[in-house]
């Protein structure tokens, strides 16, 4: 009934020198099958014709749960009788709570063992799995898209149900109380063990999806939560005839905060993606308006999403890394052509020119506002030194935003390995090793350090020598 998605990265490692201690990029990208992927194809497949295989595997499934609830139905009775009003009542509610997600952290949860816990208990326990079945498809055939998978689908699901039907009947437990409650958790159990199963099968057998302990990380203690609740309102039951409402209403109003937040992240996705559009248009201006430095942007991006995660900061401070490094010589494009691709050594004067470059390209940025501003910020500040003699503000040590001082590492890696109008690359070897002379004036130690453990690291190593 409830299920998150995991989300992960994977690292790949592009060519280098044969140092072994280098690697001249680690490219992080997401991880084939990430949740956005996983939703986009899990949406393409409600809406498309089924296959044979796919109808006949989903009628059997939906026919065998039929068959059991059925079994349990007429074999064995719990002889409580049936109380119509609330059986509507919960009936109708299950239906609604079918269709709200409440959104956990990084997953989502349905609540519907908010109604289906009283039913259990208020109503015949054997008939239960069919009443929250009618329920559902009822709910399911308001939209007509793609009915007969997602009632197919919706039938199966609801094999998690038998567990507790089945503990509840064997034990005389179907009667709400609290010295039962150590019962009523292993009913709780074999749900869940059904519902993880279901999952497990699903992903593994009909998706082909790995399958982590974080895809069941919501469900259970979600489950486990809305138990109690809807417990607390049946036991409460005999002293106002509809007190396992007020659970339900409680979820209903969740669910209106839930819709709120999430047109809110919704508009920040959407903002972010903005973001992102603007940051590699300006990338792609930057190599247009002049190859080498197009190529060493890039270079660099790769090389710094690396150290900052070697270097343990958090998911904003590395998307900050990621823009700022690819942005980092934004402001060149205001330096004249003849400058940058000149063979010989610059003069005074051009060197004036050159070293406007940071304030320049922070400034575009601000220009933009919002989070590339902070990025901005983060550009402006990429070419300090950590003993202070760097510009454009003369900063030192940690006065030099970290993110910086991390682009101004893999800046500077970058620069001394690929081949300049004025010279050629030089060796990765030479290049880490003129880097940690330069460690504690230029350059941050910690920096340096973390730079040189991510280019050593074995699957570098390993993707060096495979290349």
């Amino acid at each position: 009934m409830s299920s998150a998605l995991a989300r992960g990265v994977q690292i790949r490692s592009e060519p280098a020198d044969t140092c072994p201690e280098v690697s001249e990029a680690a490219v992080i990208q997401p991880a084939q099958g990430d949740e956005t992927g996983l939703i986009e194809e899990a949406r393409e497949r409600r809406v498309r014709p089924m296959t044979r295989s796919e109808l006949a595997w989903g009628i059997g499934r939906a026919a065998f749960f039929v068959a059991a609830a059925m079994v349990l139905l007429v074999a064995w009775p719990s002889g409580k009788p049936m109380d119509w009003d609330i059986a509507i009542i919960l009936a109708v509610s299950y239906a609604v709570l079918w269709n709200v997600e409440l959104e956990i952290g990084l997953g989502a949860t349905v609540p519907v063992f908010l109604a289906t816990v009283p039913m259990l208990f208020l109503l015949p326990t054997e008939a239960v799995p069919l009443i929250c079945l009618l329920a559902a498809l009822a709910q399911e055939a308001r939209s007509r898209a793609g009915f007969v998978r997602r009632a197919l689908g919706t039938t199966w699901s609801h094999i998690c149900l038998l567990g507790p039907v089945v503990v509840l009947l064997a034990t005389d437990s179907d009667l709400a109380s609290w010295s039962d409650w150590y019962i009523y958790l292993f009913a709780l159990a074999t749900f869940v063990l059904l519902d993880v199963a279901n999952t497990v099968i699903q992903m593994r057998v009909v998706l082909g999806r790995p399958v982590g302990l974080r895809d069941f990380a919501v469900g259970p203690a979600a489950d486990l939560v809305f138990a109690m609740m809807a417990f607390l309102g049946v036991v409460a039951t005999p002293g106002f005839r509809y007190a396992f409402m007020i659970p339900m209403l409680l979820a209903l109003a969740s669910a209106a905060l839930t819709r709120e937040r999430r047109v809110r992240v919704d508009k920040a996705a959407e903002l972010s993606h903005a973001y992102r559009g603007t940051a590699l248009l300006l990338g792609s201006v930057i190599d247009a308006d002049d190859g080498y430095t197009g190529y060493h942007s890039r270079g660099v991006v790769e090389l710094a999403v690396a150290v900052a995660d070697q270097l343990g900061l958090n998911d904003r401070q590395r998307q900050l890394t990621e823009f700022a490094a690819l942005l980092h010589d934004v402001g060149k494009i205001k330096v004249p052509k003849e400058i940058i691709n000149k063979p010989g050594p610059l003069t005074p004067d051009e060197w004036d020119v050159v070293r406007r470059h940071p304030g320049d390209g922070a400034d575009m940025l601000n220009g933009v506002g919002g989070f590339l501003a902070e990025v901005g910020d983060i550009v402006r500040h990429h070419h300090e030194r950590w003993d202070g003699d760097g510009y454009p503000e003369n900063l030192a040590g940690d006065e030099i935003p970290v993110i910086a001082r991390i682009v101004a590492a893999c800046d500077a890696f970058s620069a001394i390995t690929t081949d300049r109008a004025y010279r050629r690359g030089r060796p990765i070897a030479e290049a880490i090793e003129e880097l940690r002379r330069s460690a504690g004036t230029q350059f941050d130690p910690a920096v340096i350090d973390a730079l040189c453990k991510v280019i050593g690291r074995d699957d570098v190593a390993r993707a060096l020598n495979a290349a």
